[in-house]
């Protein structure tokens, strides 16, 4: 269980008295999800600015040479060139970036949720115990 899941858990047992209704528990993380997707973005934008936005120009090398170590023909390296350069134009722009990076941590972000809001609607996951003195 990661820190989110011990939340979860923490609001179900001392707030709830011990029981959590599935769609309770799911709004409760998916609050939690886009509170940490939201840190997952604003990481990587950070590092983006720090690294001082190479990210892509190093994405484009790395296909390109790719390309070229698989023995592409000159007019496929330059395909192979144009679509990446085309792929760094529109990287380049915020409100192309933001949503693509946010989409990368959502399959995650809802599969645990929705295990975790399963599993704690089961009052017999994890009972509620008393906290030691």
């Amino acid at each position: 269980m990661d820190r989110f899941d011990v939340e979860r858990k923490r609001y179900r047992d001392e707030t709830l008295g011990g029981v959590i209704g599935f769609w309770r528990a799911l709004r409760l993380g998916l609050g939690i999800a886009l509170f940490a997707s939201l840190f997952y973005v604003a990481g990587w934008e950070a590092y983006l600015f720090a690294t001082d936005y190479r990210f892509a120009g190093d994405m484009v090398a790395s296909y390109v040479a790719q390309a070229a170590a698989d023995g592409a023909t000159a007019a496929e390296l330059a395909a192979v060139r144009a679509e990446m350069e085309d792929f760094a134009r529109s990287y380049a722009n915020p409100l192309f970036r933001i949503p693509i990076t946010f989409t990368e941590i959502s399959p995650v972000v809802l599969v645990v949720v929705l295990a975790t809001a399963g599993l704690l609607r089961n009052h017999r996951f994890m009972p509620a115990r008393p906290l030691p003195a």
